[in-house]
């Protein structure tokens, strides 16, 4: 007698009925990202401008387009920033061909690509209905982070005892070793791709001749992100803040701060930011890295995007 199917069996094999259409895929250039970038868009995701540049930059190689009968309905990025260290994103089937197993299959296509780095770290960032999802794959949830939006006219200029500056050529090697001793690992090729681009501004605090805080801001598709935000103490995040918000003019500024830092979100409740919960997302790690993502996490105001971290 045939054993009877649970209910998620008997979904997938509906999934399998409907997607019986093999889709065909291509290595993304960089004008492809075009075509995601406006998907992204249709989502709601506030993506930053230039996102796709940097992606691009750091691994021209691990971005894919899928075809049904010619048509792009989707794509995934499984990022290499070394040999041992991966993240996931953008992911994402339009939403006409969803729900019929196409997800399933464009993961399946790109998540081989790891079978040549047994031992790599791979990051990813979910929304809240995905997690048990990417928890089937071996993804261990591991810090939750909410969305946060400033509006500038909120803000003042302070004086301060510490010494802020422009980030420089002269101050990258000492912003990497910050960067990676807050987020966990290195990533100074991600940050040399971002640094090196005109529309990138940021600061970095110095006291006696050590960084203490170093934060970012672009522009995104509406209005702008600031991240990383790093630093050792609320007040020199805030300082930060001040010198960074000044960019965006009267532009709204977001921010995904993990939950954990409970001083980031008091400081965000202090300088009157407002909540977006629809945008709070999981961040999950498969590997052994996630008690590294989780050292020093008071001083995380603000990651870098919810494709990179």
């Amino acid at each position: 007698m045939e054993k009877p199917l649970k209910n998620n069996e008997i979904q997938l094999k509906i999934q399998e009925n409907h997607s019986s259409c093999a889709l065909s895929k291509k290595q993304m250039n960089i004008e492809d990202f075009m075509v995601v970038q406006s998907w992204c868009m249709k989502e709601g995701w506030n993506v930053g401008k230039y996102d796709n540049t940097f992606y691009y930059q750091i691994d021209p190689k691990g971005h894919f387009l899928f075809f049904k009968e010619q048509n792009p309905i989707g794509s995934m990025s499984l990022v290499k920033h070394s040999n041992q260290f991966f993240t996931i994103g953008p992911f994402i089937v339009i939403e006409s061909e969803r729900g019929i197993g196409y997800g399933s299959q464009i993961w399946q296509q790109v998540i081989t690509r790891l079978n040549n780095y047994p031992d790599a770290n791979v990051l990813l960032y979910a929304v809240p209905q995905q997690i048990a999802r990417y928890q089937e794959e071996g993804f261990k949830p591991c810090q939750n982070h909410l969305r946060w939006v400033i509006n500038s006219p909120l803000f003042s200029s302070e004086k301060d005892q510490h010494q802020v500056y422009p980030v420089s050529l002269k101050s990258l090697n000492r912003i990497f070793e910050f960067d990676q001793n807050i987020f966990g690992y290195c990533r100074k090729n991600t940050l040399t791709s971002v640094l090196s681009h005109p529309q990138i501004n940021g600061y970095y605090v110095e006291v006696d001749n050590t960084i203490v805080g170093y934060g970012l801001i672009r522009p995104c598709i509406h209005g702008y992100r600031i991240g990383p935000l790093y630093a050792n103490n609320a007040d020199i995040a805030k300082l930060l803040l001040m010198k960074l918000v000044a960019i965006a003019g009267r532009e709204n500024i977001i921010l995904d701060i993990p939950e954990m830092n409970v001083t980031g979100q008091k400081l965000m409740l202090s300088l009157g930011a407002k909540r977006d919960i629809s945008c709070d997302t999981m961040m999950m790690v498969k590997g052994n890295l996630s008690s590294e993502f989780e050292f020093n996490i008071e001083k995380n105001y603000g990651l870098f995007s919810l494709e990179i971290g």
